[in-house]
């Protein structure tokens, strides 16, 4: 009867090894490559929701200043800014600052709530308000076109008093 000895596994290709290293290392340098784009768009995300952070910050501190300069400054020359529950909308700089100067006055109380990103470049947040003699509520949604506003529409508007 013949025994039967087991036989070490033959290696096939010589280049065997080299090639899981191979492998290996690209499989490392292209996760490293998605890391850093994830890392850079999260940055991106959060460097453009500061600046929106930042306009709602200014717009509230223009209003209640009556700043009209200040809040033009937010916003590119041909910008336009809606409010849908006076049905009035002003376009370019000028109108918008003269809006704020001129009704600005009128505020006593004004806070933002949390900004959200909606979707590139478009945020939106609650604005809170008080002034002779009425508190409301509105949505206040921006678009930007690079650093300032090129749209803004203040929606919703709700009285709260």
């Amino acid at each position: 009867m013949e025994t039967l000895t087991p036989k070490a596994p033959q290696q096939t290709d010589a280049g065997h090894p080299r090639r899981t290293w191979l492998i290996a290392i690209i499989v490392v340098v292209v996760a490293g490559i998605a890391i850093g784009a994830w890392a850079i768009i999260e940055a991106n995300q959060s460097d453009d929701l500061a600046a929106a952070t930042d306009f709602a910050d200014t717009w509230v501190e223009a209003w209640l200043t009556s700043d009209g300069d200040a809040a033009a400054a937010l916003f590119t020359e041909d910008a336009v800014f809606e409010m849908t529950h006076s049905e009035a909308m002003m376009e370019g700089r000028d109108d918008i600052g003269a809006l704020v100067a001129g009704w600005g006055q009128w505020i006593a109380e004004m806070q933002h709530g949390e900004v959200t990103k909606v979707d590139d470049g478009v945020f939106v947040f609650p604005v809170e308000a008080a002034g002779q003699g009425q508190a409301w509520v509105e949505d206040m949604t921006i678009t930007f076109e690079g650093d300032l506003v090129s749209y803004a529409i203040s929606d919703n508007y709700r009285r709260i008093d």
